[in-house]
């Protein structure tokens, strides 16, 4: 039971579900003796500075770029499919075109040569194994903010904020193949706060939290019609979809009390406002939310720790 992306192209069956096939095929997986090794490259510049006349106060901030060379990756089967549908028709399942690498490039050559079919279009072999990945670079900022104060009468305060964002994401599998900025693919940015707050016996501590939106499953196909069809690239009925995940934010939070030198307790509540992640239109189904930012359905949880100190 499989699914061929090939032929769902060819019939423009956009869903491309697995079924059971009439025919068999054997499945190849080995090493490759021609893997080069990894190497790469990476450099930060930054800066901290703990701000004059405001003690406690500090800021950070940090450029980052990494790159790496012959990274080596497995290609699967569900790949090497893809590839080949997209390599022989240039366009991918939903209708969308086929950017992952060029028709007529060494991968897709190499791809299409992994994928043996008879004169029917069923599959009679599939080849599958590690290869280098040409290139890939990261690239992207860190920032923080740390503010401590002590008070009179109302007790300690710390309160940190801690911000990432990848400015982009470029990789390509063989030389021969374009430069693509996934960026968009993956999240984008990520945002952390904390203010904690300390009192004889007393403690507090609120957490919030913010994953940067992605791009929908779908992205650039073209959207289901009101009559149920799912038109392809090219068609004069296909509107492209342009969905977007928004942002995941959440807040948590924490309240304990220390009793004595061996009793504490904590009450700590997650996604305080029952949040549960969205599921887009083309995901596939209620299991298939965006869990790269974090997202799930389990909403709030409430627990409750007691900590006993023994001799």
């Amino acid at each position: 039971m499989y699914a061929d992306p090939l032929q769902c192209i060819q019939v423009h069956d956009a869903n491309c579900q697995a079924f059971q096939h009439s025919s068999y095929f054997t499945l190849y997986s080995g090493g490759n003796p021609n893997l080069l090794p990894l190497t790469g490259h990476s450099w930060t510049y930054g800066f901290v500075w703990d701000i004059p006349r405001v003690q406690g106060l500090s800021v950070s901030a940090d450029y980052w770029h990494m790159t790496i060379n012959n990274e080596i990756q497995f290609i699967g089967m569900d790949q090497i499919l893809t590839d080949e549908a997209g390599c022989l028709t240039g366009l991918q399942v939903s209708g969308a075109p086929y950017t992952a690498h060029v028709p007529g490039s060494t991968y897709c050559q190499e791809a299409i040569a992994d994928v043996q079919r008879d004169s029917a279009g069923n599959i009679l072999a599939i080849h599958t194994g590690p290869i280098n990945e040409s290139y890939q670079s990261v690239s992207g900022v860190d920032a923080s903010v740390d503010y401590a104060w002590q008070t009179e009468n109302w007790g300690a305060f710390k309160f940190q904020l801690n911000w990432t964002d990848n400015l982009s994401w470029k990789q390509r599998t063989l030389p021969t193949d374009p430069l693509i900025n996934t960026r968009n693919q993956r999240v984008e940015s990520r945002m952390t706060a904390s203010l904690a707050w300390t009192r004889g016996p007393w403690n507090a501590t609120l957490y919030g939290l913010r994953w940067g939106g992605v791009e929908q499953q779908n992205y650039n196909g073209c959207e289901v019609l009101p009559n149920g069809i799912q038109p392809s690239a090219g068609d004069p009925n296909c509107i492209v979809f342009k969905g977007n995940y928004p942002p995941w934010v959440i807040y948590s939070g924490s309240v304990g009390y220390q009793f004595d030198k061996r009793l504490k307790m904590t009450l700590t509540i997650n996604n305080i406002f029952d949040k549960v992640g969205p599921i887009g239109y083309y995901s596939g189904g209620f299991e298939f939310i965006p869990t790269s930012q974090g997202d799930d359905y389990s909403g709030r949880q409430v627990f409750l720790t007691i900590n006993y100190k023994l001799d």
